[in-house]
């Protein structure tokens, strides 16, 4: 993946079982093209991961991907951590019309996952939060790709991405069979977002 952002997040929506296609799809927006990094098909919901809270632009061409797709898009943004016994670092969030509607915490889908799920699934997240001792040479790996990607011009690296993807994405496909407690929990998420945003601005309301 592009960033080890992504991996840590794909990583803990592993732990829970929730079935997740990467940079599934691009799509026009008033900023350019826009390849959002997951699709969560249970759901029907995209997930977009940052490091920092979301721009405005990149709001905007969220926005235009839900406009064209009747999908909604969550921002992932932070960097989750567990320290002293404890998720932090991280949110779920999403974005209308300018208003911010936070969903839930790194916490709160720690102690989501502790009460509702098993404890196998709950250390694997655990694992998926931990700083990685490895962390140090996997940054010198990450530079020497980001030189190597640096090489090509834009349609050149997005064709590569998309050929390494898709035995990724047709894989992860196959694992969909049914609903894991996870995926029912974002469907709800996803039907909260579709109807505040059809029937007021106040987003807000959604948690």
């Amino acid at each position: 993946m592009r960033s080890h952002s992504e991996t840590r997040w794909a990583a803990i929506m592993d732990a829970i079982g929730v079935v997740w296609l990467y940079e599934w799809r691009r799509e026009d927006t008033r900023h350019g093209w826009y390849k959002p990094d997951f699709y969560l098909p249970a759901a029907g919901i995209f997930l977009e991961v940052k490091g920092a809270t979301p721009t405005a632009i990149e709001i905007e061409k969220a926005a235009d991907l839900e406009a064209a797709t009747s999908c909604p898009v969550v921002f992932a943004y932070g960097k989750p951590e567990w320290t002293n016994g404890h998720a932090t670092g991280a949110e779920l969030a999403y974005f209308h019309n300018g208003k911010r509607a936070p969903l839930v915490t790194i916490e709160e889908i720690s102690q989501l996952i502790d009460q509702g799920l098993d404890s196998k699934s709950h250390l694997k997240f655990i694992k998926a939060i931990t700083p990685n001792k490895n962390f140090q040479m996997q940054g010198i790996s990450n530079l020497l790709l980001g030189w190597i990607y640096s090489l090509l011009d834009r349609n050149q690296l997005e064709s590569f991405f998309e050929e390494n993807n898709g035995p990724l994405n047709h894989f992860k496909n196959s694992l969909h069979l049914q609903h894991c407690k996870a995926e029912w929990l974002l469907c709800r998420f996803a039907e909260k977002i579709a109807t505040s945003s059809k029937a007021s601005n106040k987003v807000y309301d959604i948690a």
